[in-house]
């Protein structure tokens, strides 16, 4: 939990029902991990019984970290901005500054056990950090149930899911999975900054920019879609062209978006860092559609509702993102 000052008194309704909600969608997905095909190994495997519930264990884990990296983001958004280091200073209340307990810093259940106030000085607790974690889960789970249970086989296994990657060694997935959830902390944490009425520190984005770089230079293989592939560049022999240029040319792409974003007069929030990141670790395909979406439905919901809360086009794009990195 971060020092940010709460504001809420107790747990609410509407976050019992969101909980109860993804339980209920969590207990559907175990029982999908073991029916599904891409689950279920050939029958004369050895650990034939035993490797749907891997399956199952390794869904928990990814919701799991997703939570834990939710809780971490909570603290990037408030401390950042203000300029307070994520790391040198434990989580304390910000009224008694008292050091946050290991047990009532667990994501999700610790601010449930402490029924949204400070086991010390009863100061009321944001139900933000437990719905900022849940989320952040969520979107884990999904990216690595798209790219992992459902397309592994795509990617040449015959068994599928994660067990499938171990057999037929395509590592270079695992390294699409793990940059893909780097791009949803960062714009979950963009979300959240932007939400605080705050503008993204530029050491955030050139920390991001550094390692989609690195990324890019390192491990272009990394990228689901490359650089060169799109309408009649697919007819052309690019079997020798470098994969390197992929973030690159993403980047440049996302920057342009971002100017284009402001003409369409929906730039003037944090959407070009959203749009920046997105491409970088996109591509220019993804950040292409990612922009089309955001610009269009923040302008729909204007025209729809000139006299309501304009929605924050950031959002969109975050449901954009993982939407696409589930069915890509």
């Amino acid at each position: 939990m971060a020092p940010q000052p709460p504001t809420d008194n107790q747990p609410r309704a509407w976050l019992w029902a969101l909980i109860v909600l993804s339980s209920l969608l969590a207990g559907m997905g175990m029982v999908y991990a073991l029916v599904s095909p891409s689950a279920v190994p050939p029958a004369d495997f050895p650990e034939a019984g035993v490797l749907p519930w891997i399956e199952v264990v390794w869904a928990l884990w990814v919701f799991t970290f997703g939570a834990c990296i939710g809780s971490f983001l909570n603290v990037v958004a408030y401390r950042m901005p203000l300029g307070i280091s994520i790391v040198a200073k434990p989580s304390y209340c910000p009224k008694c500054e008292t050091k946050i307990r290991f047990r009532d810093n667990v994501p999700i259940f610790g601010w449930l056990m402490l029924r949204g106030r400070c086991r010390k000085c009863g100061l009321a607790i944001s139900a933000r950090y437990p719905v900022v974690e849940f989320a952040t889960a969520w979107c884990f789970l999904a990216v690595y149930v798209g790219e992992i249970v459902i397309r592994a086989s795509a990617a040449g296994s015959a068994e599928g899911g994660v067990i499938g990657l171990f057999v037929s060694h395509e590592w270079y997935v695992l390294g699409q999975l793990a940059m893909h959830l780097f791009l949803v902390s960062a714009l979950m944490a963009i979300v959240l900054i932007e939400i605080d009425g705050q503008h993204v520190p530029p050491r955030f984005r050139w920390f991001c920019i550094v390692v989609g770089l690195v990324v890019t230079c390192l491990w272009p293989a990394a990228y689901a879609i490359e650089w060169y592939s799109l309408g009649a560049l697919n007819a052309v022999d690019a079997s020798s062209w470098p994969l390197w240029p992929t973030g690159i040319a993403g980047l440049l792409a996302g920057a342009a978006m971002a100017v284009g974003s402001r003409k369409a007069g929906v730039g003037d929030s944090q959407l070009p860092s959203a749009l920046t990141m997105t491409g970088l670790f996109g591509g220019w395909q993804v950040v292409a559609v990612v922009a089309a979406v955001a610009v269009a439905g923040a302008r729909i919901w204007m025209t729809l509702q000139p006299g309501s809360r304009p929605v924050r086009p950031t959002v969109i794009v975050l449901i954009t993102v993982v939407v696409i990195m589930c069915l890509v």
